[in-house]
């Protein structure tokens, strides 16, 4: 919805000059260009007289880039990888009379939960008619853990080579290269920072992970278009433009 923080960091002198004498001021004031967006919105809902019947969610696509001036606050990697610096984000969300002010958590959830979030709030049932990869967040919102039939999936095709796929499993998370072939094992929930490579030590829970990981993956390839688009991008272009 917003551009910032997104490079070229574009950030409005009023708000640049509240960090004067700061290394990051242009970067640190583009936040808060950001936060003065997302209040206007909070007070068009409020003059509408719909704020206490609104489901908001606030989140980000990826984690920052630090030459840029963002951190992870310690997490490994940043924006465009796998590991927890790139997909790990902020996730804010205000509904009154269903979650409770100022309470938080640390249930995982996902980009694509939001699809059947919406759904289970307005009593839409889910589409029966294709492989549907999230769930409904709401039981988060209260403490609860979440049922995934589908493990938390990360498959970045701009990565480093080295963290191009991810999963979680609960408490763990395993992290793989473009080949598939080597990979990296966490205890996430203990590990957040992602400095202990389990891998060796621990072979078992390894091979479940990496089992889990193919799966999904086999599954996301069979269901995907990339044959297709491959295929028709090499046809001949013969007076019709092809969309992608």
């Amino acid at each position: 919805w917003v551009h910032e923080p997104h490079s070229p960091i574009a950030t409005d002198p009023q708000f640049e000059a509240l960090y004067k004498g700061h290394e990051n001021s242009k970067y640190m004031g583009n936040i808060t260009q950001l936060d003065h967006a997302l209040g206007q919105v909070m007070e068009a809902l409020d003059k509408e007289g719909v704020s206490e019947n609104t489901f908001l969610f606030f989140t980000s696509d990826n984690g920052p880039v630090a030459r840029f001036g963002g951190t992870t606050g310690g997490l490994r990697g940043g924006k465009r990888s796998s590991h927890e610096g790139g997909i790990r984000v902020p996730g804010i969300a205000r509904w009154p009379g269903h979650i409770p002010a100022g309470t938080t958590n640390d249930v995982p959830v996902i980009g694509t939960d939001i699809f059947s979030t919406i759904l289970d709030v307005v009593d839409i049932p889910l589409p029966t008619d294709r492989t549907i990869d999230g769930v409904s967040m709401l039981p988060a919102f209260q403490g609860k853990d979440l049922t995934r039939k589908i493990p938390l999936f990360w498959r970045t095709h701009v990565s480093q080579a080295a963290d191009r796929v991810a999963l979680r499993l609960g408490d763990w998370k395993i992290v793989g290269d473009e080949t598939l072939t080597q990979f990296l094992l966490f205890e996430i929930q203990k590990d957040w920072r992602e400095q202990n490579d389990l891998a060796t030590s621990m072979p078992e829970k390894l091979e479940e992970m990496k089992t889990a990981l193919l799966k999904v993956w086999k599954n996301i390839e069979a269901e995907g278009p990339k044959d297709w688009w491959l295929n028709e991008r090499q046809k001949p272009m013969k007076g019709a433009t092809l969309n992608y």
